[in-house]
């Protein structure tokens, strides 16, 4: 799904169910609303008005059409679009320029174009990436990357072994039976043998830890370092390989072994390494474009 079809889908929803109606029919109203820039926009309304659900008044002014609004249920129309996540389409961008060795300026008003975002989110976004160290914002040039290099990428994994094996440790005390079997169940493979991963054992140490150094790490650093390792799994093999490694983990807390668990966690660590380079020596083969469009938008 493109930014601009979840515009004209939500645009669309609330009008016909006739909830939640948008104050002001005006494009930067609801730019500023979508935190986009005022193209997507357009041509959401554009769509929506050759659809017949919006209408230009006497005074060429944009309204609803009064006659489609409530013409449906929440139930016949499903459920409503996913909103677009900024922070992860962004964040992708910068990783891929970055894994790329790119030394290339990213400028706003060309990315603005490019995703549909407004400048400010743009600008959100790009300071918390700044601050994390993986851009650096020069004024009237625009925003330079840094390269992702071999040593970052083994400094990251030192330390996050350290801190999340440390996380499991304080959390060991506060696990639970039921939520630990949860995440295993979403580690399983599917009805057809495909190799299915949940992540989210990973959160929840870290959670249960309540450590707010530790926190802290995975909060600044994560947000660029998980779509990488995300990405470098989607290999069947290697995801195969990865749910592999939290069903190991997950079982051995289950059954209460507490020391082949942090074996397995560290395993399942230093396994990113060699994922992450795969990923780095065939990632010119693709455009960010395309891997933003397939694990972003739809």
């Amino acid at each position: 799904m493109t930014i601009t079809d979840y515009i004209r889908s939500d645009l669309e929803r609330r009008i016909r169910i006739g909830n939640n109606l948008p104050r002001k029919l005006k494009l930067a109203a609801l730019a500023s609303e979508y935190e986009v820039s005022l193209t997507p926009v357009r041509e959401a309304i554009g769509l929506l008005h050759e659809d017949g659900l919006i209408l230009k008044g006497e005074n060429r002014r944009l309204i609803v059409n009064p006659q489609r609004v409530g013409e449906s249920t929440e139930q016949e129309l499903g459920e409503p679009p996913k909103p677009i996540d900024w922070e992860n389409v962004l964040t992708q961008h910068v990783l891929y320029e970055s894994l790329r060795g790119s030394e290339d300026f990213l400028r706003e008003e060309v990315l603005t174009e490019k995703y549909g975002v407004g400048r400010t989110v743009l600008r959100q976004v790009f300071s918390q990436l700044a601050g994390s160290g993986f851009l650096i914002h020069e004024p009237r040039r625009g925003w330079r990357v840094k390269e992702l290099t071999d040593d970052d990428l083994r400094d990251f994994l030192d330390i996050r072994e350290t801190l999340e094996l440390k996380a499991l440790e304080l959390a060991l005390p506060h696990l639970q039976q039921s939520r630990l079997q949860s995440i295993l169940d979403g580690n399983q493979p599917d009805d057809r043998n495909r190799p299915q991963i949940d992540n989210n054992l990973h959160e929840y140490f870290i959670g249960l830890a309540d450590n707010r150094y530790i926190q802290e790490f995975f909060k600044r650093y994560g947000s660029f370092y998980q779509p990488l390792f995300d990405y470098a799994a989607l290999g069947g093999d290697v995801e195969g390989e990865m749910a592999a490694h939290h069903r190991e983990i997950l079982e051995n807390l289950i059954r209460g072994e507490a020391a082949p668990a942090r074996d397995s966690l560290r395993k399942h660590i230093r396994a990113q390494y060699p994922a992450v380079l795969k990923v780095i020596e065939t990632l010119g083969l693709r455009t960010a474009e395309q891997n933003l469009a397939e694990t972003q938008l739809t």
